[in-house]
């Protein structure tokens, strides 16, 4: 059952801005018995693992807008045989995707949460001060999509986003809105720069996951099944997200993370 409730908070929970990591820490809290038998490395690779039905949701859910934000154009293969539309968009898109994933990575491989021991409760409060913030971003016009500069802060807030209780999703919205850029378009680079990193996490997590006893747990019709059902509730709920972005009302889930700070701090 641990894992169950494991995967549907994992996959449901990132879809919001509220730290799905940071909530998977608390369930384990929880049930610290029943996961007493599985090792640090075997729940880290489960997590990996779980990001691969989150990366063929956003996929699907994103396609469209990822595709006018970077082509820019109507859906077909003729753009991409246009050597115009790579040097004036693909390309400086990549050099931007580059920049940001590429300093995320080096957070990660420098192990930015052994050298920065945040507590989950302080996390979950960054994360709240964050979505309250955006009330108060404001757009700006002819900004620079894929300005490295930009990139570079992205980047950097992003890898500061694997500590504990820092919502990923809550901090590059936030950032992005800081700099100028318009809700939804911020909404649909925030998961456009997180989708290489969490395809490269799921495949690791499938590699890591290989001969170990959670395989067996998870190969089996029901536990496939809780998959499927729980990635159609995170449509659904992504649906609902981008709607509450629309209409500017994103930061007051900053009201929702005083309950996992509580949580947290009696814990």
């Amino acid at each position: 059952m641990i894992f169950y409730l494991w995967m549907m908070m994992q996959i449901i929970c990132e879809n919001l801005p509220i730290s799905s990591s940071g909530h998977v820490t608390l369930l384990h809290s929880f049930f610290g018995q029943a996961l007493q038998n599985i090792s640090v490395c075997d729940a880290q690779a489960f997590d990996y693992f779980l990001q691969g039905a989150s990366a063929i949701l956003f996929f699907i859910y994103f396609f469209r807008s990822w595709w006018h934000l970077i082509i820019k154009q109507p859906i077909s293969m003729q753009p991409l045989c246009d050597k115009k539309i790579w040097k004036q968009n693909i390309i400086p898109m990549c050099m931007f995707g580059l920049v940001v994933d590429g300093i995320t990575a080096l957070f990660w491989c420098l192990r930015i949460k052994d050298f920065v021991q945040l507590p989950l409760t302080a996390g979950f409060m960054i994360t709240g001060a964050m979505l309250w913030s955006m009330h108060y971003a404001q757009e700006k016009k002819n900004i620079d999509l894929w300005s490295l500069r930009n990139g570079l802060i992205l980047g950097c807030v992003q890898g500061f986003a694997l500590l504990q209780g820092v919502s990923r999703f809550a901090s590059t919205m936030a950032i992005l809105q800081w700099l100028g850029y318009p809700r939804l378009t911020a909404f649909s680079i925030s998961f456009l720069v997180q989708w290489p990193l969490i395809v490269a996490g799921s495949i690791k997590g499938i590699l890591d996951l290989r001969g170990t006893n959670i395989v067996t747990n998870i190969l089996t019709i029901p536990f496939l099944w809780a998959i499927v059902t729980s990635m159609i509730i995170s449509y659904g709920v992504i649906v609902c997200v981008g709607k509450i972005i629309d209409k500017n009302c994103l930061w007051k889930f900053a009201y929702y993370m005083i309950i996992p700070v509580c949580i947290s701090l009696f814990i």
